[in-house]
């Protein structure tokens, strides 16, 4: 299989990989967010334990600001002509497989607590 084909191929997984983030994103947010829910009604919660619960949300949507961040300066550096396009195109995809990883993660150990 030539490069220019493989590349081909990587380029149609990066938008379903990222699809696939955002998703993993959304429920982790949502099981996170049921799990505050429950101790927020049978009694009343600290100011702390409020501040946790709304700091763990808030870190769902971090690891994505971070990789979105970092996304946008590799195509400003493809841009500049200092990276090439296959090379945009590999790191593109192994950002959204760690991060797709490191949401699964997050997710099996909201759901074992």
């Amino acid at each position: 299989m030539d490069t220019e084909k493989a590349d081909e191929m990587n380029a149609g997984y990066v938008p379903a990989f990222w699809g696939l983030d955002y998703t993993a994103c959304g429920m982790v947010f949502l099981l996170r967010a049921v799990h505050l829910w429950g101790p927020m009604q049978s009694r009343p919660m600290e100011v702390s334990g409020l501040t946790l619960g709304g700091l763990a949300l808030l870190y769902c949507f971090l690891l994505l600001w971070v990789a979105r961040n970092f996304r946008r300066r590799l195509k400003g550096e493809m841009e500049k002509g200092s990276m090439s396009t296959r090379t945009f195109v590999v790191c593109d995809l192994r950002i959204a497989q760690l991060l797709l990883i490191a949401y699964m993660g997050m997710a099996l150990f909201d759901i074992r607590s």
